[in-house]
């Protein structure tokens, strides 16, 4: 019964637990001290005033200009009012080179001259189709009317001219 004569290890509340008979060497570890850190003064605000709405309309335009190029009208027109929208909003702030609306006025220059190119191409485009397919009408209509001919009866009376066309 040498159990009985032994005292319970009870562990005080909130301490970590340590096996009886272990005691932790504290003076072997070694402690690194930190340098303080360097303050820096506090950052001074950059011009922090907002763009133009103008600016930012110049820019959209000019970005839509080139996704509606293929419709040669409307690139072209939005194309147009991008470059004319920047070019007011670069008169209102001539000398700022910080300026917020900088770099929406250069993104509408670019993406409005881009467009405007884009629409021409499209445009010439454009036209050498409508030609091309007024001329294979012009051309095929004769043809198709004599290949028809003895299927309606002679019951067609068509007349073609030049003054009937649009162009």
């Amino acid at each position: 019964m040498d159990n009985a004569n032994q005292t319970p290890n009870f562990q005080q509340p909130g301490q970590p637990y340590q096996q009886p008979g272990y005691q932790p060497n504290y003076s072997q570890q070694t402690y690194v001290q930190y340098q303080q850190y360097q303050q820096y003064p506090p950052c001074q605000p950059v011009n922090q005033t907002r763009p133009n709405g103008m600016a930012i309309a110049a820019m959209v335009l000019g970005i839509c200009s080139i996704f509606f190029s293929a419709g040669a009208i409307t690139g072209l027109v939005c194309a147009i009012l991008a470059l004319v929208f920047a070019g007011k909003v670069k008169k209102q702030t001539p000398g700022e080179l910080q300026s917020p609306n900088r770099g929406f006025v250069l993104a509408a220059k670019i993406c409005g001259i881009v467009g405007l190119v884009f629409s021409i191409l499209f445009l010439i485009l454009w036209i050498i189709y409508v030609i091309a397919l007024v001329y294979i009408i012009q051309e095929a209509t004769p043809y198709f009317i004599n290949e028809l001919a003895p299927y309606l009866n002679g019951r067609i009376d068509i007349q073609i001219s030049s003054a009937s066309m649009l162009f």
